[in-house]
């Protein structure tokens, strides 16, 4: 029984160790996904560490769930599907396993995405990202609450590489969440001359500016709440009061008569 070739999970990974300690005391509590490809002869489409581990430790049989004689790009789809769904998978794994699927469809993303159940050709792009970053930036970028990891290694991807380290240091001291990274990220790429520490303290320092129209409407409703207070008026009254006597004034309307109310 061999790994198939489109199986991506490396079987000899630094969690190999644990696995055989498990599997020596409790033996394989999940069995293998196969394919026989031809009579009494296997692959493993899904499985490959518990495979090893199993061998490691001189066990001569495993539990295995078999389908029969499936074409290769069905075995590898169902594979892919499989290492996807772990929730061990790290980022750059699975990259690699969406990659084969995006070539299995010709590059075309949004048939990889349908096949695979996702929402749209954009996911398929966060999730390939990793294959775009410097992979010690990759290992120092740390997660953030929410669903919002694959946006952040995404935004982080598209950073020159030579500076992806530095900018992952600034998200994990900085970015609390999506839009601080957007704003981070932002400010690095329009700057490209920098340095980026020095870019980011800059933007993350200015001032926060508030609106003429927030400035002038917070002081407006102010100011109306006091007038409708002194004369004991709804504000809806008071404003058609006034919007009448501005456009009377502005020869727009008769000016209202005063009749004492």
């Amino acid at each position: 029984m061999n790994k198939a070739p489109y199986n991506v999970r490396d079987p000899e990974g630094n969690t190999i160790e644990d696995m055989e300690r498990s599997v020596k005391i409790h033996g394989i509590l999940e069995p293998l996904l196969v394919n026989e490809v031809s009579h009494e002869n296997f692959e493993i489409m899904a499985g490959a560490r518990r495979a090893e581990a199993a061998r490691r430790v001189g066990l001569q049989e495993v539990p295995c769930v078999v389908m029969k004689l499936l074409s290769e790009p069905e075995a590898q789809l169902i594979s892919i599907v499989e290492n996807i769904q772990r929730l061990n998978l790290s980022a750059i794994e699975r990259a690699k396993v969406i990659e084969k699927v995006v070539e299995r469809f010709g590059g075309n993303r949004s048939k990889a995405a349908e096949a695979l159940g996702l929402s749209s050709a954009k996911v398929i792009s966060e999730w390939l990202s990793p294959l775009l970053i410097d992979p010690e930036a990759l290992s120092i970028l740390r997660p953030i609450a929410g669903p919002t990891m694959n946006r952040r290694t995404a935004l982080l991807s598209t950073v020159p590489r030579n500076k992806q380290k530095i900018v992952a240091e600034l998200l994990n001291e900085k970015a609390r969440d999506e839009t601080q990274t957007r704003k981070i990220v932002k400010a690095v790429l329009e700057h490209p001359t920098d340095d980026p520490r020095a870019v980011v303290e800059r933007v993350l320092n200015e001032p926060k500016e508030i609106s003429v129209q927030v400035f002038l409407s917070e002081r407006a409703n102010a100011a109306l709440e006091k007038v409708c207070q002194d004369t004991r008026k709804s504000k809806s009254s008071q404003i058609k009061e006034y919007v009448e006597e501005r456009l009377a004034k502005d020869g727009h309307l008769d000016k209202p008569e005063n009749n004492g109310v």
